[in-house]
């Protein structure tokens, strides 16, 4: 049987257009958990600050910078436990040709599981990909789309996490586990 549990959070963002393509975004957020069945009550505080800045360069190209940071308090402990994560975005995505594409490069530092920070990547057509990021590593992402004709899309993506610490971090992960995590997806898309 599940034991009883509540929540409250609270979140706030501010957002600028600085000119045609370019951006700042603030996001702080909040939020109190409190579980358990027998006293005392397990509670843990989060707080995150996001801060996201973008800006275009030409008609082609737009670049993006985030930082990340999470701060957690337990209760069964006095210690504070933290997250940051610097994450660098660029896309190429013209009007007249039939190529685009994206390219991330990321790098993290989380002190445990509950400190994850989890960061949208672009994907192929109907994907998804939202990967926590935990630990101490690098991720990087690069995806591309061509676009032979009306009829027919082709995408790729290729994606690594390398865990810079020396064992993965995952306390369920099986000894040995590689510290590199490759990926690669490719679809086809034919219409009629």
């Amino acid at each position: 049987m599940a034991s009883p549990s509540y929540a409250y959070s609270a979140m706030t963002q501010l957002n600028r257009n600085l000119w045609r393509n370019s951006l700042v975004f603030m996001r702080v957020d909040f939020k109190h958990t409190q579980t358990g069945s027998r006293l005392p009550l397990v509670k843990n505080n989060r707080m995150g600050i996001r801060i996201h800045t973008q800006y275009g360069l030409g008609q082609a190209w737009l670049l993006s910078h985030r930082f990340e940071y999470c701060l957690l308090r337990k209760s069964d402990n006095s210690n504070f436990f933290g997250g940051v994560a610097l994450l660098t975005d660029a896309v190429y995505a013209p009007k007249k040709l039939p190529v685009s594409g994206s390219v991330r490069f990321a790098i993290f530092r989380t002190t445990d599981w509950s400190t994850r920070i989890y960061a949208y990547e672009r994907d192929a057509m109907q994907g998804f990909s939202f990967p926590p990021l935990y630990g101490y590593g690098i991720r990087g992402y690069i995806n591309a789309r061509y676009t032979v004709n009306r009829s027919l899309d082709l995408w790729i993506r290729g994606s690594a996490t390398r865990y810079l610490s020396e064992k993965h971090p995952s306390a369920s992960a099986p000894a040995g586990r590689s510290l590199l995590e490759p990926e690669v997806k490719m679809q086809v898309r034919v219409s009629w």
